[in-house]
């Protein structure tokens, strides 16, 4: 019985010391987040209409990024790219808006130059 205790301890302490040490080590990518801010949204002013935006600001990690502006798509359940900006294979460090939106939900997913990912969801819907 003693033995059991033993080694559930040890392992106890190797969880804890390993946990410490992953969040004490700077270069670890765990501690290396980008988090993505909906910085403004205008929902769509008539029925039928396309003049909603998002705007999108990134933080953390290496300062640039790059959007994926996504729609769910119910007959394959999926989210699919509708837009992105900058263009592919390239980052901004300046707030990014998609204009031209119609009313619905939206996926923005931001990507920095190290391949950390965030995402954030917003609904555009038509004021009446």
């Amino acid at each position: 019985m003693r033995k059991r205790f033993a080694v559930i301890n040890i392992l106890i302490v190797a969880i804890c010391l390993l946990t410490t040490n992953m969040f004490a080590n700077p270069t670890n990518s765990q501690i290396m987040l980008c988090q993505i801010t909906v910085d403004s949204t205008a929902d769509i002013s008539c029925n039928g209409g396309a003049d909603g935006l998002v705007s999108v600001q990134g933080s953390g990690t290496t300062g640039s990024y790059h959007y994926s502006l996504q729609i769910f798509n119910p007959t394959f359940s999926i989210w699919q790219q509708i837009a992105q900006s900058p263009a592919a294979g390239t980052y901004s460090s300046t707030i990014v808006t998609f204009p031209l939106l119609v009313a619905d939900c939206y996926r923005i997913v931001m990507t920095d130059s190290l391949e950390f990912r965030d995402s954030a969801n917003t609904c555009l819907i038509i004021i009446i």
